[in-house]
């Protein structure tokens, strides 16, 4: 599912999305404020209504395809402020493992590690992107996506 070559191409993704399931699309406004984290949204709401991108002309590189034919896709994006907040559990150490909780996140049930420091992460400009076949956004973030097929259980350090 190549194809996308701007950030138009994602906010088209947005809207679509929009149509389809207007709660789910306005989790993903942002800033993001769980796991990987933003200082600024990606997506704001135009005079029309509808979301638009802050950065519209900006290029994305096609990285391959994700869980279920999402297709996956990158852009710098240095703007948003991103801090890298999510990691392979298998990564944590013992006394961040002691600390992993579960709550109710906005879309499912998420691991995180209670009492994190969170101006210890690490920022990031990069932006991943995932497309599902019907060209709805399905999500975005700051840094490169996980991937459970490899065994990649994320969890969130905020």
């Amino acid at each position: 599912m190549k194809g996308f070559t701007t950030l138009k191409d994602v906010e088209r993704a947005m809207r679509a999305l929009w149509r389809e399931d207007p709660e789910y699309a306005r989790t993903l406004l942002g800033p993001r404020t769980r796991g990987s984290t933003t200082e600024r949204a990606l997506f704001e709401l135009g005079h029309d209504g509808w979301p638009t991108l802050q950065v519209r002309d900006r290029e994305i590189a096609y990285v391959g395809e994700g869980q279920r034919g999402a297709a996956i896709y990158t852009a710098q994006i240095p703007e948003l402020g991103g801090r890298l907040g999510a990691v392979p559990l298998a990564d944590l150490g013992d006394d961040q493992l002691e600390r992993v909780r579960v709550r109710r996140g906005p879309h499912a049930l998420e691991l995180y590690v209670e009492g994190v420091d969170t101006s210890t992460l690490p920022p990031t400009d990069l932006v991943t992107f995932v497309v599902g076949q019907d060209y709805t956004l399905w999500t975005w973030h700051p840094g490169l996506p996980l991937n459970p097929l490899d065994g990649e259980v994320a969890v969130k350090l905020t």
